[in-house]
């Protein structure tokens, strides 16, 4: 989910442009100079992730502009995305309430006589990602599919946008469950990347490990962890201009390496994960809970039932920190719940069998069966 939640950064990215476009445009009576500025703040925002200041002030903004008799247009566009994207990240899930805001954005430029192309192909490719997200997969097709119409040859700049929508229509494609055109998707962004920057660039391996994760889903796992493996390295080349695909990446690597039963390796390249988290974020960020599980997880299987409950309850203090006490609305709470009963009962299953040996008790029976079942 982090890695989803995450990617939405790049679809943001075209859409920075929005206030300093505004003041550019020639003066009319609708223009609200204090609402642009303060869109302008939310663009500050967005690179220094104050997502709780974001909201507050696109919210302002958004009700300025809706009370206006002939608002902005570009500017009413602006503060609909950057609501649904401050909404998106500051509760770390996805819901109705960001979607929407996507789609109103949408709709203003689609309703403009002389719409941002760009922007407009930047918000669906946006809304995109909240859709796979919400496992929507063939509405997220849809709306990268409009996304891709717009960024027509004609378009100034489209080229470089267009990459960035074929690499969310491999995303979306593969959510839908039509491999074939998710493959073919990345493999057009990964050409565009190579013909407009180079083959070493670093934004050319982000489809080839997509193109990794996609192959370990289908089992192909030794392939993948090839893929995933050179791109990482190419990543990591990238310093900020990659690193919100970074983390994605390296959690899939560690479940191939997972799955070919390589535990040891798959931890380390978690635990690499979570120190790109705490570069990027802080020792103290959300962001860190998913890939903490995931070493519980795998220290669990490994038969370290100590060290994953250390683990475990490291997720569970950051969960209840940052989600609030008892929050089961991502899979982090449901499953850090689901390992400490199970480890609860594990070993109360490993203590009652020593102690039915000892006494020469044979009927236990249902005590095995309750344990089989959970």
């Amino acid at each position: 989910m982090a890695r989803r939640l995450l990617a939405l950064s790049l679809a943001l990215l075209s859409f920075l442009a929005l206030p300093r476009q505004s003041a550019a445009a020639t003066a009319r009576p609708e223009r609200d100079s204090l609402a642009v500025a303060w869109l302008a703040d939310c663009a500050r925002f967005v690179g220094e992730r104050r997502y709780a200041e974001m909201d507050s002030v696109a919210a302002l903004a958004l009700a300025r502009l809706s009370a206006a008799e002939r608002p902005d247009s570009n500017a009413l566009a602006s503060a609909h995305f950057y609501r649904g994207y401050s909404r998106v990240q500051r509760a770390m899930v996805s819901g109705p309430e960001a979607s929407g805001h996507f789609a109103d954005a949408a709709r203003v430029f689609a309703g403009m006589a002389r719409p941002d192309t760009l922007s407009w192909a930047s918000t669906l490719d946006a809304h995109t990602w909240l859709l796979i997200n919400l496992a929507r997969g063939d509405s997220a097709v849809r709306q990268v599919e409009r996304a891709r119409a717009l960024c027509r040859p004609s378009v100034r700049g489209a080229d470089s946008l267009l990459a960035e929508i074929w690499y969310t229509s491999g995303r979306a494609y593969r959510a839908a469950g039509r491999t074939e055109l998710a493959i073919a998707a990345l493999d057009s962004c990964r050409q565009i990347r190579v013909r407009r920057l180079g083959a070493d660039h670093p934004r050319v391996a982000e489809p080839i490990a997509e193109l990794g994760a996609i192959l370990m889903r289908a089992g192909r796992l030794e392939e993948a962890v090839q893929l995933l493996d050179g791109a990482i390295r190419q990543l990591e080349r990238g310093g900020a201009e990659t690193i919100n695909r970074l983390p994605g990446a390296l959690g899939d690597l560690a479940t191939a390496l997972f799955r070919l039963g390589d535990v040891a390796r798959s931890v380390e390249t978690i635990e690499k994960q979570l120190a790109v988290y705490v570069t990027r974020d802080g020792a103290e960020s959300r962001y860190l809970i998913p890939p903490l599980y995931s070493i519980g997880l795998r220290l669990y299987e490994f038969g370290d039932h100590a060290g994953a409950r250390t683990v475990f309850e490291d997720a569970l203090r950051r969960a209840e920190a940052g989600l609030g006490a008892g929050n089961d609305r991502t899979e982090i709470g449901g499953a850090v719940n689901y390992f400490f009963h199970r480890h609860t009962l594990k070993l109360q299953s490993d203590f009652r069998q020593l102690e039915d040996k000892g006494r020469g008790v044979k009927a236990h029976e249902l005590r095995v069966q309750t344990y089989v079942a959970f």
